[in-house]
């Protein structure tokens, strides 16, 4: 938001989410989701998805530091796992993409990254979004609804 000077309404709406979401997330409410976190992809693809996630490496992505490439480019350049860059560039670092009171040990290291530090390139960013955990399926065994009068029901779902 800052980078680009966009209040917490033109953010929501380059985001095309509702500002009340984005307000419930920068006041510390709730957590920011998945369609949140696709959606700051989708509409500021120079930010690196480790730094956005994790907190991790850079802010942005280093395509977006030294060059500014059409998608077509993009597309075609494939990306090596741990190839390293020498960037003569320094960024603005923070630690969260959502900006929280008081601050870690580990935003003080990356606040303080030196401009001569090789920049890492890590594999695709779509790699990392898409990567999907294989869990067993659960089902439901049954829902229990207590009342104030202190008795309560349990639902059994039916064996089809």
């Amino acid at each position: 938001m800052d980078d680009h000077n966009l209040s917490q309404q033109e953010f929501a709406q380059r985001l095309n989410l509702s500002a009340a979401s984005l307000s419930s997330i920068f006041t510390g409410r709730t957590n920011p989701t998945n369609k949140h976190v696709l959606a700051i992809h989708n509409a500021f693809p120079e930010v690196n998805v480790n730094w956005l996630l994790f907190g991790e490496g850079d802010k942005f992505s280093n395509a977006s530091i030294l060059s500014t490439p059409s998608k077509q480019e993009v597309l075609v350049e494939p990306i090596l796992n741990d190839e390293v860059i020498n960037s003569p560039y320094q960024t603005d670092l923070e630690a969260s993409f959502f900006n929280q009171p008081g601050g870690s040990a580990q935003q003080q290291q990356v606040l303080s990254t030196p401009k001569s530090e090789s920049i890492y390139r890590s594999a695709s960013l779509n790699s990392l979004i898409t990567n999907n955990i294989d869990k067993q399926k659960r089902e439901i065994k049954e829902i229990r609804v207590f009342f104030d009068d202190g008795t309560y029901e349990i639902f059994v779902p039916s064996k089809r």
